[in-house]
C-alpha cells in the first residue's frame, strides 16, 4: 500500500513538472505551490533549462529569487546567496519588493553562516528597497525586515536596540493590521525579555504569540520557533524537564528548517549535560555535528565540538575529550577571520572619505558664494535665489554626511563588540585547555600553577565579556567587574559566602581597558591569596576590597582578617608577587603590605585612565 502511495505521489509530481515545461512563469508558479524542498529543487533544475528561452529579465529575476529561497531552506548557503545576487542583477527598478526579498534572503543566510556584518548590511539594503512604499505587501515585508534587524542587534548582544526595533516592528504591524508580523514581533520580544531575565514579560509575549497563532492558523515555522523560545524560557527558569520535552517535540516534527533543528539539538544536549545524562548528551551533539556538516553551518559545528569535548570530559574519557577540544579550537578559530578587522578598516576609511567629501563640498559652496558676492549690486534677486539653493544643498549635504558618519560609527561599534566577544571566547578556550591539561598533571605544585594560570585567563576574559555587553566599549564598570571576579574566584577555590564574606567599597568608576586589565590581574592574585591562605581549617572571616580616587591617584586596597603571614610578602620572590610588582610598574603604582590584623595590600596608582 505504501509503495502504491509513493508511486502515485511520484506520478503526480511528474505530471506537475510535465505541465510546467511550457514556460518559466509556469515553473515559478509550480515552485510557489509545492511545499517539499526536494520537489522544489527538481522544478528548479527544470527551470534552469528554460532560462535561455526566456527573454524577460524580470521573469528571470523572479525565478532566481525562488532558487535562492529554496536553496536557503535546504541549507545550501553558498548556492542560495549566488541566486539571490542573480535576482538583484536581473530585477528591474519597479521590482522593489523582489529586490528587498533578495537582500533579506542574503541577510538570513549570512546570519545562519555566522557573518553578522554582511547580514546587517543586507537587511539595511532590504529596508531601503521597500521603505515608504504604499502597497500592502511592501509594508508587510518592511515589518519583517525590522524584525530581522532586531534579531541582528540581539545576536550582537545589544538588547536595548533589539527591544527598540522589535517594538517598532510591533507598532508597524498594528498600524497596517498585519497579524503575521504581529506574531513575529511578539516572539522577538519574548526572546529579548528571556535574555534579559525578565521572565514574566517573556512569558506574557510567548502567550500573546501562541494565542494569535492558534487563532490565525499561522506559519508552522513560526509556531515551532515560538516553542523553541518557550523551551529556552523554561530552561532559564530551571524547569529543565519541560524544556527538554519541547526540544524533543521539535526534533520529532516535520519542520525542515535547519535553525529549528540545530537550536533544539544544541540546547537539548546542554540540558542533558546538566542532568548528567552524558550518553544522550553525546548522541544529541553527534546529531548536531552531522547536521552542521550536511548544511555547512560553521557556528553549529563549533557548538557540536564544544558539547562533545565537555561531555567526554565529564565521563572521564580525556583522550576523546582532547580530540574534540582540538577540533573546537580549530573550528572556532576559523570563525575569527580577517573579515571583521578588514571591515573595521573599511568603515574607518569610509568615515574619513565622507569627512573629506563633506569638507570639499563646503569649500566649493564657499567659493561659489564669494563669486556671487562680487556681483551683488547687479544681481541681487538672482543671488538671493542662488544663495537659497546652495543653502538647501549645504543643509542636505551635511545632513546626509552626518547620517552616513553616524551609521559608520554604529557599524564600527557593532564590530568592536563582536571582536570583544570573540576575544572572550578565545580566552575561554585557553581556560578550558588549561583545565583539561591539569587533569593529566600529578605533581601538586605544577597542578596548582596551572589552575592559577587558568584563573588569570578568566580574569581577562571577564573584562572582554563586560566590554561587549556594555554600551561603553572603551571601559568597564569597576564594581560590577570586581564583584564578578570575586564570585568566580570564590567558586574556583570552593569558599562559601557563609564562611568568608566579602565587602566592597568601590567608587562608581568606568575604567579604561588598558588600566582595568592590570588591575584585574593584581586583584586576581590578592583575592586568590586570601581565599587560599588567610582562613585555614575552615576558619571564618572577611575580605574587604576598596577602589577610590584620591589626590589624582587610584587607591586599591585588599584586606582580610585572616591569620596573616610570618614572612614579608613584599620581599617574596614568588611568581604572583613578581607579577604584582611588574604590573604595578606599568601602572606607576607603589605597593605596600601590612600584617597587623591579617593581611592588607595597598596600591597607589598614578598612571590610569577612566573611560
Amino acid at each position: 500500500m505504501l509503495k502504491k502511495a509513493h508511486f502515485l505521489a511520484l506520478l503526480l509530481l511528474s505530471c506537475t513538472i510535465a505541465n510546467a515545461q511550457e514556460s518559466l512563469p509556469e515553473v515559478i508558479s509550480q515552485i510557489d505551490t509545492i511545499q517539499n524542498p526536494g520537489d522544489k529543487l527538481k522544478l528548479i533544475k527544470l527551470g534552469e533549462n528554460l532560462l535561455q528561452k526566456e527573454g524577460d529579465d524580470s521573469v528571470k529575476a523572479e525565478f532566481f529569487l525562488r532558487c535562492g529561497i529554496t536553496y536557503g531552506i535546504s541549507g545550501k548557503a553558498d548556492s542560495s546567496i549566488y541566486f539571490f545576487n542573480q535576482a538583484l542583477q536581473f530585477g528591474s527598478e519597479s521590482q522593489h519588493l523582489l529586490k528587498s526579498r533578495a537582500y533579506n534572503g542574503i541577510g538570513n543566510v549570512s546570519r545562519q553562516k555566522g557573518n553578522n556584518e554582511m547580514a546587517f548590511e543586507s537587511f539595511q539594503n532590504a529596508l531601503k528597497a521597500v521603505e515608504g512604499k504604499s502597497d500592502f505587501m511592501s509594508q508587510s515585508f518592511e515589518g519583517s525586515i525590522i524584525a530581522n534587524l532586531a534579531s541582528i542587534y540581539f545576536s550582537m548582544g545589544d538588547n536595548e536596540k533589539a527591544e527598540q526595533y522589535s517594538l517598532r516592528g510591533l507598532e508597524h504591524a498594528k498600524s497596517i493590521s498585519d497579524t503575521a508580523q504581529m506574531e513575529y514581533s511578539y516572539v522577538g520580544l519574548a526572546l529579548i525579555y528571556n535574555k534579559t531575565k525578565e521572565y514574566e514579560k517573556a512569558l506574557e509575549y510567548h502567550q500573546l504569540a501562541s494565542l494569535l497563532m492558534e487563532r490565525e492558523n499561522s506559519d508552522p515555522y513560526l509556531r515551532d520557533y515560538n516553542k523553541v523560545n518557550l523551551a529556552k524560557l523554561y530552561e532559564n527558569r530551571g524547569e529543565l524537564t519541560q524544556a527538554l520535552s519541547l526540544y524533543d517535540e521539535m526534533l520529532q516534527g516535520t519542520n525542515p528548517d535547519v535553525d529549528i533543528k540545530t537550536t533544539s539539538l544544541k540546547n537539548a544536549s546542554q540540558i542533558l549535560l546538566i542532568l548528567e545524562d552524558f550518553v544522550k548528551a553525546i548522541d544529541y551533539a553527534e546529531r548536531l555535528m552531522s547536521l552542521a556538516n550536511e548544511t555547512a553551518t560553521l557556528p553549529s559545528a563549533v557548538d557540536a565540538t564544544q558539547l562533545l569535548y565537555q561531555s567526554y570530559q565529564a565521563t572521564g574519557d580525556y583522550k576523546t575529550a582532547n580530540k574534540y577540544l582540538n577540533q573546537y579550537v580549530a573550528l572556532n578559530d576559523s570563525l575569527i577571520n580577517e573579515k571583521s578587522v578588514k571591515a573595521l578598516a573599511e568603515l574607518e576609511a569610509r568615515y574619513e572619505n565622507e569627512k573629506k567629501a563633506q569638507e570639499i563640498t563646503e569649500l566649493k559652496l564657499e567659493n561659489q558664494q564669494s563669486v556671487n558676492q562680487r556681483n551683488i549690486y547687479l544681481f541681487v534677486t538672482l543671488i538671493v535665489i542662488v544663495g537659497a539653493v546652495f543653502l538647501g544643498v549645504l543643509i542636505r549635504s551635511k545632513t546626509k554626511s552626518n547620517k552616513l558618519i553616524s551609521k559608520s560609527l554604529k557599524d564600527k561599534e557593532l564590530l568592536l563588540k563582536e571582536i570583544h566577544h570573540r576575544v572572550k571566547n578565545n580566552l575561554q578556550i585557553i581556560s578550558s585547555l588549561l583545565s583539561l591539561q591539569s587533569r593529566y598533571i600529578e605533581d601538586k605544585g605544577a597542578k596548582d600553577a596551572v589552575n592559577e594560570g587558568q584563573n588569570r585567563v578568566k580574569s581577562m576574559a571577564l573584562i572582554h565579556q563586560k566590554l561587549y555587553q556594555n554600551e561603553n566599549l572603551a571601559g568597564v564598570e569597576a564594581l560590577d567587574y570586581i564583584e564578578n571576579l570575586t564570585s568566580t574566584l570564590r567558586s574556583s577555590y570552593g569558599v562559601g559566602a557563609e564562611r568568608v564574606s566579602v565587602t566592597y567599597d568601590i567608587e562608581n568608576l568606568n575604567i579604561d581597558v588598558d588600566t582595568i586589565i592590570p588591575i584585574g590581574l593584581i586583584l586576581n592574585e590578592l583575592i586568590s591569596n586570601s581565599f587560599k591562605h588567610a582562613f585555614p581549617n575552615d576558619k571564618e572571616g572577611n575580605i574587604s576590597i576598596a577602589l577610590k580616587r584620591a589626590n589624582n591617584q587610584l587607591e586599591l586596597k585588599v584586606c582580610d582578617n585572616g591569620v596573616g603571614s610570618k614572612k614579608d610578602i613584599g620581599k617574596s620572590d614568588s611568581f604572583g608577587i613578581r607579577m604584582i610588582r611588574s604590573l604595578a610598574m606599568k601602572l606607576e603604582a607603589t605597593v605596600s603590605f601590612s600584617f597587623d590584623n591579617g593581611t592588607e595590600a595597598s596600591l597607589l596608582i598614578s598612571s590610569f585612565k577612566l573611560a
